[in-house]
C-alpha cells in the first residue's frame, strides 16, 4: 500500500505531500483544491510509464481534442500537455515527479521535457522521433528491473507560441509497438464508467461465478433486486455512458427492466460494485464517490467499500464535497470499530505544503462536535 505520496511540479501543486495514508482514504477540500489531480497522480504512478494513462486523463479533462488538418475534412487528435506541469511551464528541462513510499519500497514516475536524441538517417529527419522535443516518462520502482537501466518512454512534441505543448497522437499510437497492459489501478470518474468497461468487468465477474456479490451490493438501493444481465447483442462503445443493454430483474417479476429507468444512483452503484469486485490486490480511485447516491444509503456504501478493500487487499482513494458523505464515514467508524484502522481522511489545502490527515478517531470527534473538515 501507498503510505505517503509526494508531488512536485504536478498540475496545481509546486510541491505537496500526503502522509499517514490508510487502506481507504477520503480526500476533501474546496473546489479547485486539487483532489482530482491527486487521484490522477496515483493513476499515473500505478500505470508506470504507459503513455495511455496520460491520454486517458487528458481526454477526461478536455485536453485531448480533434482539429481540422486541411480543407478536405482530414482531422487529427492532439493533446495539450502543458496542464500537467505546475504553472504550465513548458520549457526544455521542465520536470514533474510523482513519488510514493509503499510497504515494499519507493516508487517514482518522472516526466521531463527534453531534446530528442538525434539519429542519423532516422525517419522524420535528424531526430529519432521526428521532433526536436519530447515528453519523456520514466518509472523507477523496487520491483522494476528497468529502474537501473534508465529506460524512458518518449512522446514527440510540438510547441506553439511558447504556450502550448502538444502532439498529434494519431501517428504515435499507430507506430507504437508497446501493447496496452491493464494497470493495477482503476479509476471511476464523476461520469462513472463507460458501457464497454462495465461489460468487461461484468465478464470477469461471470467467469468467476460471482454475480451474486454484485446483486447483493446493488440491493443497498433496491432491496427487491434479484438479477443483473448484459445483452450480448448490444454493441458497446468505449466512451459511451449509455445504460442500454443492461437489464435488472426483480423478485416476483418475470420481466427484466433497463438499468437506465432506475436512476443515476443505480448506475453509479453498479460501477462501484463491479470495480470493487475486480480490483483485488490493486488500487481503486473514485472521484466524487457520492455522485447520484442519496444520503440515506451512504453508510451502507462506505461499509461496502471498506470491507471490500480489506477483504480483497486493495487500496482506495476517494473524493467528496458532501458533508453527508463525511458524516456517513463517521458513522462507519463508530458502528464498526474493527474497520477504523483501515480509514483516513485527508484535507487538501493548496496554501499548505502537506495535507491534513485525520484518523478514524479524529473523524468521529469532528462529526460528533460538528467540526468542519471539508
Amino acid at each position: 500500500m501507498i503510505r505517503s505520496l509526494e508531488l512536485t511540479n504536478y498540475r496545481g501543486f509546486e510541491h505537496y505531500k500526503l502522509s499517514d495514508l490508510a487502506r481507504v482514504n477520503l480526500l476533501v477540500g474546496k473546489n479547485n483544491s486539487g483532489k482530482t489531480s491527486i487521484l490522477e497522480a496515483v493513476y499515473l504512478l500505478g500505470s508506470r510509464d504507459n503513455p495511455d494513462a496520460l491520454f486517458e486523463i487528458a481526454k477526461q479533462r478536455g485536453e485531448m481534442i480533434e482539429v481540422s488538418e486541411n480543407d478536405y475534412g482530414s482531422r487529427k487528435t492532439i493533446i495539450d500537455y502543458s496542464g500537467f506541469f505546475y504553472g504550465r511551464d513548458i520549457r526544455e528541462g521542465t520536470k514533474l515527479s510523482i513519488r510514493s513510499i509503499t510497504d515494499v519500497g519507493n516508487n517514482a514516475l518522472e516526466a521531463e521535457i527534453a531534446v530528442a536524441e538525434p539519429r542519423e538517417g532516422g525517419r522524420g529527419g535528424a531526430y529519432a522521433d521526428g521532433s526536436p522535443l519530447t515528453l519523456s516518462l520514466q518509472f523507477k520502482g523496487p520491483d522494476d528491473a528497468r529502474a537501473t537501466q534508465s529506460t524512458k518512454r518518449s512522446i514527440p512534441l510540438e510547441v506553439e507560441a511558447d504556450t502550448t505543448l502538444y502532439n498529434d497522437i494519431s501517428n504515435f499510437l499507430a507506430a507504437r509497438r508497446v501493447p496496452r497492459v491493464d494497470a493495477p489501478v482503476a479509476f471511476i470518474t464523476q461520469e462513472s464508467l463507460s458501457d464497454l468497461t462495465m461489460r468487461r468487468l461484468w465478464d470477469a465477474i461471470v467467469l468467476e461465478g460471482r454475480e451474486r456479490e454484485i446483486v447483493d451490493a446493488m440491493r443497498i438501493i433496491e432491496p427487491r433486486l434479484s438479477s443483473i444481465a448484459f445483452l450480448s447483442g448490444q454493441r458497446p462503445h468505449h466512451s459511451s455512458r449509455s445504460s442500454a443493454g443492461i437489464l435488472l430483474g426483480f423478485e416476483k417479476e418475470q420481466r427484466r427492466y433497463p438499468l437506465g429507468g432506475h436512476g443515476e444512483g443505480m448506475r453509479r452503484l453498479l460501477a462501484l460494485a463491479l470495480s470493487l469486485a475486480t480490483a483485488r490486490n490493486g488500487i481503486l480511485l473514485i472521484d466524487e464517490v457520492d455522485t447520484g447516491l442519496h444520503y440515506s444509503v451512504l453508510g451502507d456504501v462506505w461499509l461496502l467499500i471498506v470491507k471490500a478493500a480489506k477483504d480483497f487487499n486493495m487500496q482506495v482513494f476517494l473524493t467528496t464535497h458532501s458533508l453527508d458523505c463525511v458524516r456517513a464515514l463517521g458513522w462507519l467508524c463508530e458502528a464498526y470499530p474493527e474497520l477504523t484502522p483501515e480509514v483516513s481522511l485527508q484535507k487538501i489545502e493548496r496554501a499548505l505544503d502537506e495535507a491534513v490527515a485525520f484518523s478514524a478517531d479524529q473523524i468521529q470527534i469532528a462529526v460528533e462536535q460538528g467540526i468542519e473538515v471539508r
